[in-house]
């Protein structure tokens, strides 16, 4: 359980399945399940960049759109 939180502290993005493969290159022998049940014991959530952050909203689309072809706004309002 030391390594999974030191681990976790350094690499908070890590989930189940990483954290496996990093006790497993350690010569600890565990599985999915037990290091699901441990970290879930110890209150070891994934920390995760929200949803929709690699997506480029409409807004900004168009503002490119206008910044690249200011001669063709009508093709920017037809994206707003």
């Amino acid at each position: 359980m030391k390594k999974i939180d030191k681990e976790h502290i350094e690499h908070p993005a890590k989930g189940v399945v990483g954290m496996t493969d990093f006790l497993l290159e350690n010569n600890f022998r565990v599985g999915l399940r037990r290091v699901r049940r441990l970290m879930r014991q110890m209150g070891r959530l994934v920390t995760r960049p929200p949803a929709g952050l690699s997506t480029i909203p409409i807004v900004a689309a168009s503002i490119v759109v206008t910044l690249m072809y200011p001669s063709s706004r009508s093709m920017a309002s037809a994206l707003a």
